[in-house]
């Protein structure tokens, strides 16, 4: 019963939908459990299972504008069941350029070409720490600046990682107190509370409270559930954004409401519902309105001492743009550079085809 519950959760592609060669920037990143055997190495893939096992396939799109001005935030994204590298560059393409910040892409052990372990709820949340440790500890980007965005499965790790980051600082604040004594108990305790820059936000595409209230059918054949989001959520402490289609017949819009309620920080919390709304078709029918509550989302939490001006260009799509990605990406080429036009012409192809 084991092996039939773990394939039901986790459904990769039998077979990855690319080769190496269709996405030649994938740098491979170790893996944390492996930490130091081996180098990362740029667009190459190793033959040895072991040694394709040991690390993960990731993908970097890094956003600059065109006076050379760069990035604030750097989302790291965790995409939802059957996804891999290739199957959204697409999408990835369309966020960077919408809400200009970069990127970054990874795939779970056992899906595309990261085949060399069987994909797991512990394995998720290795694969997630690893590439949150690359951006922070070889990319040197501040953990403040990095935005986690899970979708679907991949609301699992995101909002694990993002309740053992505040964990772990909650508990080095306990520490900070009892050091100071009674005298600054208080005070220590009220900033536990008001703590919200380890991260700089969640986003939550389509979310679970957990697997078995999904499938409530093989509780009995399971000794504890998985990805029990809706325990988590209450400890993470920055903003959330939570977007669910009201139609969504694999995981219900009732998932988001539930977690809503646990949400700790409501000062720029926002929970989003897409009247008609599936679960595989909110970026294909309703990327208008996606994109932009997620302008709206990451305006809110940028930090005030960018000037306005920076904060309203940091995150902006043209309203006149009708919900179709395909539209979306032709209305950057008619105002792109030659260097953008490239970039964004190849995620163009990706949608047609797809």
């Amino acid at each position: 019963m084991g092996a039939q519950y773990s394939q039901l959760v986790f459904q990769p592609s039998p077979s990855p939908s690319y080769s190496p060669e269709d996405l030649p920037d994938i740098v491979w990143i170790e893996n944390s459990q492996y930490a130091g055997s081996s180098n990362l190495t740029r667009g190459s893939l190793e033959s040895s299972e072991s040694s394709i096992g040991r690390r993960i396939p990731s993908l970097f799109y890094e956003w600059k504008g065109r006076n050379g001005e760069v990035a604030h935030f750097t989302i790291l994204l965790s995409t939802g069941n059957g996804d891999d590298l290739y199957t959204t560059k697409a999408w990835a393409e369309i966020l960077k350029n919408a809400l200009n910040v970069n990127i970054f892409c990874y795939e779970y052990s056992g899906y595309g070409i990261n085949r060399g372990a069987r994909p797991s709820e512990k394995q998720c949340y290795e694969d997630i720490q690893t590439a949150f440790n690359y951006l922070t500890q070889t990319k040197k980007i501040p953990s403040d600046q990095i935005i986690l965005f899970g979708k679907s499965l991949g609301t699992g790790p995101t909002v694990h990682l993002a309740s053992t980051l505040y964990s772990e600082l909650k508990e080095q604040m306990k520490s900070y107190t009892k050091t100071l004594g009674r005298r600054f108990k208080k005070f220590s305790t009220d900033e536990i509370n008001s703590l919200g820059k380890e991260i700089a936000g969640v986003i939550l595409q389509s979310p679970m409270t957990s697997v078995l209230d999904i499938h409530p059918e093989i509780k009995n054949a399971l000794l504890s559930d998985m990805f029990e989001n809706s325990k988590k959520i209450k400890a993470i402490r920055c903003s959330i954004m939570i977007i669910h289609g009201t139609k969504d017949q694999i995981i219900p819009i009732k998932h988001s409401k539930r977690l809503m309620k646990h949400v700790s920080d409501t000062t720029h919390s926002r929970f989003i519902e897409l009247a008609g709304a599936d679960h595989d078709d909110i970026e294909s029918e309703y990327a208008d309105e996606y994109l932009d509550e997620l302008v709206e989302f990451i305006y809110s939490i940028t930090p005030k001492h960018i000037s306005d001006e920076q904060r309203k260009n940091a995150s902006k799509i043209p309203r006149e743009i009708v919900a179709s990605p395909i539209n979306v990406v032709t209305e950057w080429l008619s105002q792109a550079t030659v260097d953008q036009e490239e970039t964004i012409n190849c995620g163009l192809a990706l949608l047609i085809a797809s």
